[in-house]
C-alpha cells in the first residue's frame, strides 16, 4: 500500500533517490480508526466503545513528526478512518504545514461543506483522495450503511470543482458496487478528476481477525471479472477489443527474472512508512507484524529498525518467478494477510489474476481466443 504517488518526473526522481538512500521521504498518519460510515470491506473501522486507548493528541503527533521531518520526510498523507473526524484536525493540519510538510488527505467525501472548503482554499493541500463507493444512494446504503452517502459525495465533488480544489477519486470495487463501475467512471470523467480503481480487497485482518475474508469479499473469479470491467469501461466501446489485445500481448514477452530474494517490492520501508492511530510506526499499514512504538522510541531509531527488518523479510519465491507477475500486485503484505507468512502464496490473488486474464481473452474475436488461451495456460503455475 503505497502512501504517496509521485505526479511528475521530478517527484519520481526524488523518491527513487530516497529509496536508494533509505530515507523516509513519505509517511501516512492514520489519525483515528473511526468513521461516519461502516463499509463492509473496511480494514480498520472501530466504534468509540472499541477503542483500546485514547486518540493521540496533536502534541503527540507533532512530537513524532518533528523527528520524521529531521529524518527526511517531506510528503505526508492524512488518513483514517475518516480524518476529518479527528477532533483537532485543523490545528494539526496547520502545524504540519508550518513544519514544511506537503499534505495529501484521504477522505470519504461525506463531511465536506463550505466551511471546510474555505479552510482548504486558504490552506491548500497537495490533493484530496476521495473514495467513491457507488453511483447511487442505494449502493451507499447497501455497502456503507449510509443512505445519503452518494448525495453527500456528489455535493462534495461539485464544491471541489467550484472551489478549484485538487481531487482524485479512488474506487474500491466490491460485490455490492460492481454494477456501478461504468457510472462511477463516467462521474470521474464528467468532473475531469483522475481516478484509481482497485478490485483487490485485503482481508480485514486489522478490523477483526475473527472475520473470514470469504464472508465479505467477492470470489476471486468475480473479482477478476470486475477488474476486466474496470479496465475496459475506461475506453470507448470501439477500442475495447484492441485494449484487451494490447494487454494480453504481454503474454508473449519473456518472463523477467528478479534477483530480489528478500524485502518489500514497493517503497515500504525504503522511502515510505505508516504510523497508526496508536503511534506505532510500520513499513506498511496493512502489515502490523513489524512495528515500533513512537511513544517510547524516537523516530530515527524506530525508522532504522523498521527499514532494517524490512530488508530481511522473506518474499514468495513462486511469485518472484511467476510467468503472470506483470499482471499481478502480489507483495509481502498481501502474502502475510492472505496466508500468515510474507513468503506464502496468495492463492486468492492468483485466482483473481487468472480470472482477469481469461475474462480479457473472452473479449477477443473467437479466432484469437485459442491463441491467447494457450499462451496463458503455459504460464499458469502448476
Amino acid at each position: 500500500m503505497d502512501v504517496y504517488e509521485p505526479q511528475n518526473n521530478g517527484e519520481k526522481a526524488l523518491q527513487a533517490r530516497a529509496d536508494a538512500l533509505n530515507l523516509p521521504l513519505c509517511g501516512a498518519l492514520e489519525l483515528l480508526p473511526l468513521c461516519n460510515m461502516d463499509c463492509n470491506m473496511c480494514y480498520i473501522r472501530h466504534s468509540v466503545s472499541e477503542l483500546e486507548q485514547p486518540l493521540l493528541h496533536v502534541t503527540d503527533w507533532l512530537r513524532m513528526m518533528e523527528g520524521a521531518r529531521d529524518a527526511g520526510t517531506l510528503y505526508v498523507l492524512l488518513t483514517g478512518g475518516e480524518p476529518l473526524l479527528y477532533p483537532e484536525f485543523q490545528e494539526l493540519y496547520l502545524a504540519l504545514q508550518e513544519m514544511g510538510f506537503v499534505l495529501t488527505i484521504n477522505t470519504n467525501g461525506t463531511l465536506f461543506n463550505e466551511g471546510w472548503a474555505d479552510f482548504f482554499v486558504n490552506h491548500a493541500c497537495k490533493r484530496f483522495n476521495i473514495s467513491l463507493y457507488g453511483a447511487s444512494n442505494e449502493t451507499y446504503d447497501r455497502l456503507c450503511r449510509n443512505p445519503q452517502g452518494f448525495t453527500q459525495v456528489m455535493n462534495t465533488l461539485r464544491l471541489m470543482r467550484k472551489r478549484k480544489l485538487p481531487c482524485r477519486l479512488n474506487f474500491t470495487i466490491t460485490g455490492e458496487n460492481q454494477g456501478d463501475i461504468g457510472q462511477m467512471i463516467q462521474i470521474a470523467k464528467d468532473f475531469d478528476f483522475p481516478f484509481t480503481p482497485v478490485c483487490y480487497n485485503f482481508p480485514p485482518v486489522r478490523k477483526c481477525e475473527s472475520v473470514d475474508a470469504g464472508e465479505i469479499r467477492m470470489p476471486p473469479e468475480a473479482a477478476g471479472k470486475a477488474r476486466k470491467n474496470v479496465t475496459l469501461l475506461q475506453v470507448p466501446s470501439s477500442e475495447r477489443v484492441s485494449r484487451a489485445r494490447l494487454l494480453l500481448n504481454g503474454l508473449m514477452l519473456p518472463v523477467w527474472t528478479d534477483n530480489i530474494e528478500k524485502g518489500f517490492t514497493c517503497h515500504a520501508g525504503l522511502s515510505s512508512y505508516w504510523i497508526d492511530w496508536k503511534g506505532n510506526l510500520t513499513a506498511c499499514g496493512m502489515m502490523k507484524e513489524m512495528e515500533a512504538d513512537l511513544r517510547k522510541t524516537d523516530f530515527q531509531t524506530a525508522w532504522q529498525k523498521i527499514a532494517a527488518n524490512g530488508k530481511e523479510i522473506s518474499i514468495c519465491e513462486e511469485c518472484t518467478h511467476c510467468g503472470l507477475k506483470q499482471f499481478c500486485t502480489s507483495c509481502p503484505a498481501i502474502c502475510m494477510d492472505e496466508t500468515g507468512k510474507t513468503d506464502g502464496k496468495p492463492q486468492y490473488l492468483c485466482d483473481m489474476t487468472i480470472s482477469f486474464l481469461r475474462q480479457m481473452i473472452a473479449e477477443l474475436p473467437s479466432e484469437e481466443q485459442r491463441f491467447y488461451s494457450d499462451l496463458l495456460d503455459k504460464r499458469i503455475p502448476t
